[in-house]
C-alpha cells in the first residue's frame, strides 16, 4: 500500500476511534493515551497527525461534517433531476438521513455547544471559522429552496430556513440518541410524540411553515 494511503487510513482510524470514545462521554473526557492504547500505536503518532486534543476533536467534527454534506448533496442531486420534483420528499429524505445515525448529530451538537468553539462574543463558529455557523449541505439546501421558492427568493429567508431546520434536526437527533425518544429505547418508532415518525412529521410541518411564510 502507498505510504500516503497508509497515512490516510491511519488518520481515519484515529478519527473514528476518537468519535466512538467521546460520543457517550464529555469532550473533556477524551484521552489521547486511551486512543493510542486502543489502536496499538504510540501517543506521538496521534500528535504527529493532529497536534493535540483540540485539533483531533476538530478533525472528528470535520470528518462527519463532510460526510453529512456529501450525503445531502447526493439527495439534492437526485431530487433536482427528478421530473416530479418534491421539496417535501427531499426534506423527508434529509430527516431520515439524520435520524438513521443520531449519534453523529448528537456529537455535532455536543461539539457546537463546547465553549471553545465560540467566538469572543459567544457566537458559535464552525471548524472553517466562517462568519456564521454554516450547516452541512448548505449549498444543496439552497439549490432545493431556490427551485421551490424561485430564483428571486431572498438570501436572508433561505439561510433562516436552513439554520432553523438544521437546529431542529440536531435537537431531535440528540433526543433520539439520549434515549428520551421512545417508551422503549430500542424501539424509537413507538412514541407518539418523540418516535421517528412523529419527529419526521414535525420536521416536515416546520419546513412547510417556513417555506410558506
Amino acid at each position: 500500500m502507498d505510504t500516503s494511503l497508509k497515512r490516510e487510513h491511519l488518520k481515519e482510524k484515529i478519527i473514528l476511534t476518537t468519535f466512538n470514545f467521546v460520543k457517550d462521554r464529555s469532550l473533556e473526557a477524551l484521552s489521547i493515551r486511551e486512543i493510542s492504547k486502543n489502536l496499538g500505536i504510540n501517543i506521538a503518532s496521534i500528535n504527529y497527525y493532529f497536534a493535540g486534543k483540540e485539533n483531533l476533536l476538530t478533525e472528528v467534527f470535520k470528518h462527519f461534517y463532510i460526510k453529512r454534506t456529501e450525503a445531502i448533496e447526493m439527495l439534492a442531486k437526485e431530487e433536482l433531476s427528478n421530473e416530479s420534483f418534491s421539496c417535501e420528499r427531499f426534506f423527508g429524505n434529509v430527516c431520515d438521513l439524520f435520524t438513521s445515525a443520531p449519534e453523529e448529530a448528537a456529537f455535532a451538537m455536543k461539539s457546537m455547544l463546547n465553549s471553545k468553539m465560540k467566538d469572543e462574543n459567544g457566537n458559535f463558529q464552525t471548524i472553517f471559522e466562517s462568519d456564521f455557523p454554516t450547516p452541512p449541505g448548505t449549498i444543496a439546501f439552497k439549490d432545493i429552496l431556490l427551485r421551490e421558492l424561485g430564483e428571486d427568493a431572498s438570501e436572508e429567508k433561505i439561510h433562516f430556513i436552513i439554520h432553523t431546520l438544521h437546529s431542529q434536526l440536531y435537537m431531535d437527533c440528540s433526543l433520539l440518541y439520549s434515549n428520551v425518544a421512545g417508551k422503549n429505547p430500542d424501539i424509537s418508532e413507538d412514541h407518539e410524540l418523540l418516535g421517528l415518525q412523529a419527529l419526521k412529521d414535525k420536521f416536515l410541518k416546520l419546513a412547510k411553515i417556513l417555506i410558506q411564510s
